[in-house]
């Protein structure tokens, strides 16, 4: 089972790599924001690192830290997101619990 797992993680991020673009793209071309600070947020974000230490990060943080990262979209950790989802499919099932 561990072994599928690994395989799947690493196939999950590698399409992830294999899209166009970044989180980052969308602010290229944005006149308030300056090549030089898209490069900032691509650098911190690690973006720039190899695919494979990106991975050993991104897995890294999920496995020691149950740290999913930060929603490009919400603004809000990922884990938080995952949670209100969950809250919200069980108060649509009726099986949300006290």
């Amino acid at each position: 089972m561990i072994p599928q797992l690994f395989i799947l993680s690493v196939l999950v991020f590698l399409i992830g790599k294999m899209m166009p673009g970044d989180p980052f793209t969308g602010l290229v071309g944005n006149p308030n924001i300056k090549a030089s600070r898209i490069e900032e947020l691509r650098e911190k974000a690690g973006l720039n690192d190899p695919w494979p230490v990106q991975y050993k990060n991104w897995m890294g943080r999920i496995l020691l830290h149950g740290d999913f990262g930060i929603s490009y979209t919400y603004k809000i950790p990922v884990t938080d997101k995952i949670k209100k989802g969950k809250d919200d499919a069980d108060g649509i099932t009726g099986s949300r619990r006290p």
